[in-house]
């Protein structure tokens, strides 16, 4: 079986990965954002050719957030890369080459169900379920503000966090009419972990062990926490306080807040992501976040500018989402 993870950045996917990870029927991998590439659902036989470039001719992510390669860990999947290139050449499809990539380490450590967490995968929740019919997907939500403060503190500017958190949540929620759609908010996550697990396993179909809200010396994972990060992930799951957009700078909540109130995905955006919501208050009303009432009368004038230098990054990385096709517009 077949479990794919995404969500906004910063909504806990890599701390809900470990914990799943622990249990004795799931593999929990690495981010490889090898399913946040639509190439690879819509044309395999192409794609797979381009799996291992880098860089500008690297296979792109389907998000906002701007990724140009996939990311293969021999050591953590158990064969060789000249034994992952084979089995690319050989493969025929998306499905048949993941068979066999996590054939081994299912294997050996006697589990069935394998889970790639990527926060872009979410963009491709859809293409991930035709291609995997007893496949599921799971999208971790968090506040709004919460989310895009911690994708500040992790070095993105207010701009660019804010369209991360609007296209990765708004994409994710567009399968959440599916049976096979799984929803867990970081803070029913950290408030109730035992219930919370147990739902999630329930709709997997697997028996709840209380070892997986446990780390281990088992969990083999090589970094654990980011720059911005206030735990790491692998401790026990706790309760953290809703501070961290309190905790940033007066001007900085100013140009977030700003950002929420601005930025909408375009009329080309939506068309891109077959999304239903096209602002950050949109979704907050979905998901009952509640949002301070915004009513600036001019937009703060960083957000142009940074809006017009990712158009810029994205031309010069060869992203066709830049300029007339770029999926963010400016309510003003």
């Amino acid at each position: 079986m077949a479990l794919l993870m995404g969500g906004s950045g910063s909504t806990g996917s890599s701390l809900l990965k470990n914990i799943l990870g622990r249990h004795s029927a799931i593999f929990g991998s690495q981010e490889m954002s090898l399913f946040a590439k639509k190439e690879v659902y819509d044309d395999w036989e192409k794609s797979k050719k381009k799996i291992f470039n880098r860089h500008f001719g690297g296979l792109k992510n389907h998000g906002f957030h701007r990724y140009n390669r996939i990311d293969f860990y021999p050591s953590e999947l158990l064969i060789k890369l000249d034994q992952i290139r084979k089995i690319t050449s050989a493969s025929t499809t998306l499905a048949s080459f993941t068979a066999q990539l996590f054939a081994t380490a299912l294997r050996q450590h006697s589990k069935h169900l394998w889970l790639e967490k990527t926060p872009a995968n979410s963009c491709l929740f859809n293409h991930f379920l035709r291609v995997f019919p007893e496949g599921h997907v799971i999208h971790t939500t968090r506040h709004p503000l919460e989310t895009i403060a911690s994708l500040v503190r992790r070095g993105f500017n207010p701009y660019y966090a804010t369209c991360v958190y609007l296209i990765n949540t708004a994409c994710g929620l567009s399968c959440a009419d599916d049976e096979r759609y799984i929803i867990v908010p970081y803070e029913t996550l950290t408030a109730d972990p035992k219930s919370t697990i147990s739902d999630v396993l329930g709709a997997l179909k697997l028996e709840y062990e209380d070892k997986v809200l446990h780390p281990n010396q088992e969990d083999h994972i090589s970094v654990t926490k980011l720059s911005g990060w206030m735990f790491d992930e692998t401790d026990s799951v706790k309760v953290q306080p809703k501070n961290r957009f309190l905790a940033l700078s007066d001007e900085v909540q100013k140009q977030i807040l700003c950002a929420i109130q601005f930025v909408k995905i375009s009329e080309t955006g939506l068309n891109f992501y077959k999304s239903k919501f096209r602002t950050v208050n949109e979704i907050a009303n979905e998901l009952d976040y509640e949002l301070p009432d915004l009513s600036f009368k001019k937009i703060h004038p960083a957000i142009p500018k940074w809006r017009k230098a990712d158009k810029r990054n994205r031309l010069l990385k060869g992203y066709w989402r830049h300029y007339r096709n770029y999926p963010i517009e400016l309510q003003i």
